[in-house]
């Protein structure tokens, strides 16, 4: 293969990753700010600067793009809930790197979790998403886990599930108007109010 033909095919390759990203990001947010039903490929395309015919090559159907779009951002989203120690204890980085998350994300979050009784697509996601906050639970809150276990062990893991879900960020920042420090705070706060005594279960 020549060198001039390989760069092309290089080219053609960069630009069609740049091409789906682009679709990716133009449907993001739509999918974000807008109800499933009333989004079009034809909006998405516009947005992303590309034809319609161009969407649906890349990705299907409406659905297929939002799965693909849900498949991107679940990637970021647990990369960014991931906490930074720095010098915290864990619990604590980690209820830092979770109220970043709900605020870069949290509206889209809320979005999606309204639609999910009318879309069968968007309740797949959110069923998901619910599961994958569990597994963060699970591993990032081990102190209010404790050595519990069986019957004790799930309620102390659906207790810190409440304290730290959507919602309570969305109570905390949005009803109750604190800001996103004094958001954190009572987050932790709930978190430790659950951890168990010394011998408790």
């Amino acid at each position: 293969m020549s060198t001039t033909r390989s760069y092309r095919m290089t080219t053609r390759a960069q630009l069609a990753a740049e091409t789906g990203e682009r679709i990716l990001s133009a449907a993001m947010d739509r999918f974000s700010h807008s109800q499933f039903e009333a989004v079009t490929l034809t909006e998405i395309a516009a947005d992303a600067d590309v034809t319609m015919q161009t969407v649906i090559r890349r990705f299907g159907s409406k659905e297929e793009l939002f799965e693909a779009v849900a498949e991107r951002e679940t990637a970021r989203i647990l990369a960014e809930r991931e906490p930074n120690a720095d010098h915290l204890p864990t619990m604590a980085a980690a209820v830092r790197a979770l109220v970043a998350h709900y605020e870069t994300d949290g509206a889209t979050v809320l979005n999606l979790l309204s639609q999910e009784h009318r879309s069968p697509t968007v309740a797949k996601i959110v069923a998901r998403g619910r599961q994958a906050h569990r597994d963060w639970v699970a591993a990032h809150c081990q102190p209010v886990l404790g050595p519990a276990r069986g019957a004790a062990r799930r309620r102390r893991l659906v207790a810190a599930i409440a304290a730290t879900d959507v919602y309570i960020w969305k109570l905390l920042r949005l009803d109750l108007g604190l800001s996103p420090g004094e958001a954190e705070k009572t987050m932790l706060a709930l978190l430790e109010g659950l951890e168990p005594a010394e011998g408790g279960n």
